[in-house]
């Protein structure tokens, strides 16, 4: 694949496409957020009440208490948003410590602005680091915008602003990690510690780093994971961390609703919700020593450190014990690795059809085909390109510019 053009000025007109860009790429998580209202005590009558749950349980920080006691969230929530009648269902906080000043964003105002302040930048954080990507592997700017543009109209988008979740800080974490994964590696590893407020994604991530040896990443993350504790532990204590092993222990609830490989097993046997439940730690672990064998033996090309990165990247959705589809944004970094491999078919077309296929399995319901696709996915990007490296670093995207 061509280099993308390695010398070219900063340009403020081109900075200013990309903001316009990304900002009209916000608009279809908006438009579901809108619809959905996840903030609001209308959204449990829809089964959407992420936001007014992760909303609650910052006010009980702020005032304190616990959010990983279920009584005393679901308590809260009664008595300020359902004039004291129960909640029509649980839906437990389970994000760990580390994680809980990132939440401190949704204390801003009122629910609803806070809401949407928290959506927006998440978005158009996650957006300007799919353009980062896209950089990489298209070598024309053109091209990188529409990968922009089907990042924003995919369904793991729309579906992250319908429920107000964590997705897009996930995959913005994960597209800078990877960004910064060869040439930055102490950025690297503070976009992988700040990745550790969904460990099940960090862990594989840092293991790729360690079988490759990445000790300047490996260390920097393990000190961004120590600060993002140490300021939880000042600003909420750190007993905390008990509560929240005892929180992410318990039976997880939405397990029907996932697209990891539950998704599939459920599928055929709908009637082992428990055995499922119980066999998540042990599929993650075998995964675990999969990617690390992988990893360890796929030394025979130039691009191997980065592919290693990218068959993670496509693997940990399949075997995390916690996935649901706004999770799968993180898939546009293994499609536009593909999509490189193929230069006739543009990356962005390609990024465009795929984030409409996720919308159109989640609409209709077939969640199931998910970690089909995951696997097909995993199996793809693991196999070595046959072209020398398919994978540059423009130095545009190294420079800073667009």
């Amino acid at each position: 694949m061509p280099r993308a053009q390695t010398e070219r000025p900063r340009s403020p007109h081109g900075w200013g496409l990309l903001a316009l860009v990304i900002a009209l790429c916000t608009v279809p998580a908006l438009l579901a957020a809108l619809k959905g209202a996840p903030y609001g005590a209308a959204s449990f009558a829809t089964n959407n009440s992420d936001a007014l749950v992760f909303r609650s349980a910052a006010e009980l920080l702020a005032r304190g208490l616990s959010p990983y006691d279920a009584r005393t969230l679901q308590e809260h929530i009664a008595q300020t948003r359902l004039d004291g009648r129960a909640p029509p269902y649980d839906l437990p906080f389970a994000y760990p410590p580390n994680a809980l000043p990132m939440f401190a964003l949704l204390l801003i105002g009122s629910p609803r602005f806070a809401f949407y302040l928290f959506l927006v930048l998440g978005t158009a954080l996650m957006l300007l680091s799919v353009y980062g990507i896209a950089r990489r592997f298209c070598p024309q700017r053109t091209d990188a915008l529409v990968v922009v543009l089907g990042a924003g109209l995919s369904g793991p988008t729309v579906f992250n602003g319908y429920l107000g979740q964590t997705g897009c800080y996930l995959a913005a974490a994960i597209f800078a990690y990877a960004l910064s994964y060869r040439t930055a590696p102490l950025r690297a590893g503070i976009a992988l510690g700040l990745m550790a407020f969904k460990p099940q994604y960090a862990l594989p991530l840092g293991i790729v780093a360690l079988v490759q040896r990445r000790w300047q990443t490996v260390m920097a993350a393990a000190g961004t994971f120590l600060v993002c504790s140490l300021l939880s532990g000042a600003l909420y204590g750190f007993d905390l961390w008990t509560q929240f092993a005892g929180a992410a222990g318990s039976f997880n609830h939405t397990l029907d609703h996932m697209c990891n490989w539950f998704a599939f097993a459920y599928a055929l046997v709908p009637e082992s919700r428990e055995a499922l439940h119980g066999a998540g730690l042990p599929v993650m672990f075998l995964g675990l020593l999969a990617l690390a064998a992988y990893c360890r033996l796929d030394r025979n090309r130039e691009d191997a450190g980065l592919r290693g990165l990218i068959v993670a990247t496509a693997l940990v959705p399949l075997i995390s014990p916690n996935t649901h589809p706004y999770d799968l944004i993180v898939w546009i970094l293994p499609v536009c690795a593909l999509a490189s491999r193929r230069p006739r078919v543009p990356a962005g077309i390609v990024v465009c059809l795929f984030g409409l296929l996720i919308l159109l399995i989640l609409v209709t319901g077939y969640r199931w085909i998910l970690p089909l696709i995951g696997l097909v996915l995993v199996l793809l990007v693991a196999r070595p390109a046959r072209r020398s490296a398919t994978m540059p670093i423009p130095s545009a995207v190294l420079e800073g510019n667009p």
